[in-house]
């Protein structure tokens, strides 16, 4: 089991992903996802080299280091935003609530 899904489950997401992009674009996806992961680990890893260099800065300056942070947040937002893959994360993302909205509907 898988974050909670059973084997079904996951056949039935692959076969929807398959049918919502088709064989032809999953391994384009798959490396962009790929790169966005490994894009996100760096800047994830450049961000806390930055906290660690500001709060030994704060420390020699006799000060308490910052709490709030909301500019870190905005800079990783800005650079997550230009992470290769992440536009078609939103995308694939966008697809599948409008997968969700259709399924809820023939449901009912």
């Amino acid at each position: 089991m898988m974050f909670g899904l059973g084997i079904t489950e996951l056949i039935i997401i692959a076969a929807i992903i398959l049918l919502i992009f088709g064989a032809r674009r999953l391994p384009e996806i798959g490396e962009g996802l790929g790169k966005t992961v490994k894009e996100i680990k760096r800047v994830t890893k450049d961000l806390k080299r930055e906290k660690k260099k500001g709060e030994s800065l704060d420390e020699d300056k006799g000060k308490p280091p910052e709490k709030d942070g909301s500019s870190k947040f905005s800079s990783l937002k800005d650079e997550i935003e230009n992470v290769p893959g992440v536009r078609e994360i939103k995308d694939a993302q966008n697809t599948a609530s409008q997968v969700r909205r259709l399924w809820r509907f023939f449901r009912h």
